[in-house]
């Protein structure tokens, strides 16, 4: 062992490599992908509220952003529980206030066409 090592997380897993990095000498580089700050419908956040509303999240893709005859390919997740949001919150407050400990070098990558994760996510 004792070789450096570089994260590249999808999502929320960059909210858990952030915590990982600023832990973790070992880590080499930090290169985010999609990673929630902010999102594009706030109020997806009240989980606890929320849920007594609407208790599944459904999300609206149409395929934008991918080539005619691609959105066959397009598989994913059909959405959320939107009671597990506040978890997801939880974590977004504690990679927020690790951040500034990571000493890796880091890039963020945020798709436009992320349908809950805002684009501003890239300038923060």
């Amino acid at each position: 062992m004792g070789g450096r090592v570089h994260l590249f997380p999808f999502s929320m897993e960059g909210l858990l490599a952030i915590d990982l990095a600023a832990r973790h000498p070992l880590i080499a580089t930090l290169t985010l992908l999609d990673t929630p700050h902010k999102f594009r419908k706030p109020s997806l956040c009240a989980g606890t509220l929320t849920k007594h509303v609407q208790q599944f999240h459904y999300w609206e893709y149409d395929g934008r952003g991918l080539p005619h005859g691609m959105e066959q390919y397009a598989v994913g997740y059909k959405g959320f529980p939107v009671n597990t949001m506040w978890k997801l919150v939880a974590v977004r407050k504690q990679a927020t206030k690790r951040a500034s400990d990571v000493k890796a070098p880091a890039v963020v990558i945020q798709s436009e066409a992320d349908e809950n994760v805002d684009p501003i996510n890239s300038d923060n």
